[in-house]
């Protein structure tokens, strides 16, 4: 039997005057131009060289539509589902003639399972952020400090300012005019002066300390990373993720919640998203397939647009081993340790249908 190639399929469902934006593509081994409907493109095969995706004009993509959340999307996502991008197989995307991407000509990405999503922002303009684990592109300052990290992962390095950068008595080896006797207090603004012994939780320890202040990193600027290294459980960019292999897949009932996986976060501030690929059997008859982020077991979270829903006409054979993907993610504020689940629910009907994939969270603040 002729094995079908693995596509996405797309349902255009004309709910109002407005058109749905319910299409996905993928994309092999070579460039891709990006349709005016599409909603999500995965880089599904592994790539030998660097390849580039061009955007349509902002002004006509039908992404940010306004109409039923189970069929519009806010933004247009890039998922590297191969883990195929790294240094020599770079992601470049780039908007078309006249537009741009964060104020700039284009947008790359070398970071290995990334997820990109973008926004059009007006008719000539796009918003781009990227997500997602791997190795983010390390930047070596010498002897200053990185004042500005871009969406690439790529830190500006600069020389420190004295008259924007430092507050305080600078110390003689790094050319002020010495130490001051005492403790430090600032007002919250970046300014340093000397703190008086009333000013102490303690007004014994550490008044007669000698302090030494040194210039640090500009107010709303927190250098990163530079090495390939991991944030630890508890810090901000701490990383948690689950996935299942495809032959893995976890086998669904029709019109039955059930988890893909799950994964445990502490309490934080965290952007959790998952990814789910839905494979039919080849006499299959598929109505809804859905993606939500649920807090509660085997259980569907059908906030508005906290989940992805894609809808076809009763009776729908998609075909043996077509594989569909299903993109969500949201901001989970947790006061205690809780367990996060990716969630799958389908529609079917005469054969099977199993889910494969992953959920992924980092803490932000």
């Amino acid at each position: 039997m002729k094995r079908p190639a693995l596509a996405f399929l797309g349902l255009w469902l004309s709910l109002s005057s407005a058109e749905a934006v319910v299409q996905s593509q993928l994309m092999a081994n070579a460039d891709l131009l990006v349709g005016p409907n599409t909603y999500a493109v995965v880089i599904n095969n592994t790539w030998t060289v660097g390849h580039t995706i061009t955007l349509p004009p902002a002004s006509a993509t039908a992404i940010g539509q306004s109409g039923a959340s189970s069929y519009y999307q806010n933004g247009l996502v890039i998922y590297d589902a191969a883990q195929t991008l790294s240094g020599s197989h770079v992601l470049t995307i780039t908007p078309a003639s006249g537009d741009t991407i964060n104020g700039a000509s284009s947008l790359t990405t070398s970071i290995a399972g990334a997820v990109v999503t973008l926004s059009p922002t007006s008719g000539y303009g796009w918003t781009a952020t990227i997500h997602g684990p791997g190795t983010f592109p390390s930047t070596t300052c010498t002897n200053q400090f990185v004042r500005s990290i871009a969406t690439t992962g790529i830190g500006t390095c600069a020389s420190v300012a004295l008259a924007t950068d430092v507050s305080g008595i600078l110390g003689q080896s790094h050319g002020g005019a010495g130490s001051i006797t005492g403790a430090l207090k600032g007002d919250g603004s970046g300014n340093v002066s000397q703190a008086a012994c009333a000013d102490l939780s303690d007004s014994h320890t550490g008044c007669t300390t000698t302090v030494t202040a040194y210039a640090s990193a500009a107010i709303g600027q927190l250098p990163g990373t530079t090495t390939n290294d991991n944030a630890s459980a508890g810090n901000i960019g701490e990383f948690v993720s689950a996935t299942v292999a495809t032959g893995s897949a976890v086998s669904l009932t029709t019109v039955t919640a059930a988890n893909l996986t799950s994964i445990s976060l502490t309490a934080g501030d965290w952007d959790v998203w998952c990814a789910g690929h839905f494979n039919m059997a080849s006499t299959t008859t598929v109505t809804l397939l859905e993606m939500s982020i649920s807090t509660t077991s085997a259980t569907r979270n059908t906030t508005a647009g906290e989940f992805f829903q894609q809808g076809y006409p009763n009776g729908t054979v998609i075909g043996n081993n077509a594989a569909v993907t299903a993109f969500t993610q949201k901001r989970l504020s947790l006061s205690t340790t809780t367990t996060v689940y990716a969630v799958a629910f389908s529609s079917f009907g005469t054969s099977t249908n199993v889910v494969w994939g992953g959920i992924f969270a980092r803490r932000v603040r």
